[in-house]
């Protein structure tokens, strides 16, 4: 089983690149039957609600310092 998915992208502040990212994410989720979601940035913090899927967008230095 999955635990979770893990997207990466240095920036999401344009619309495209945003939209890209949430769509790749939450198509992996329906297909892997997975809830755990996360979308790494360099430094964008925020959570994303959207079709029933919850997106956490955590800076890089957080990911990888495990908080």
């Amino acid at each position: 089983n999955v635990q979770e998915l893990i997207q990466v992208s240095y920036d999401i502040s344009t619309e495209r690149t945003r939209n890209r990212e949430i769509r790749g994410l939450k198509n992996a989720a329906k297909k892997l039957k997975c809830g755990n979601l996360t979308l790494v940035t360099f430094e964008e913090q925020e959570t994303i609600e959207e079709e029933g899927c919850t997106i956490n967008v955590i800076p890089a230095t957080e990911w990888l310092l495990g908080r």
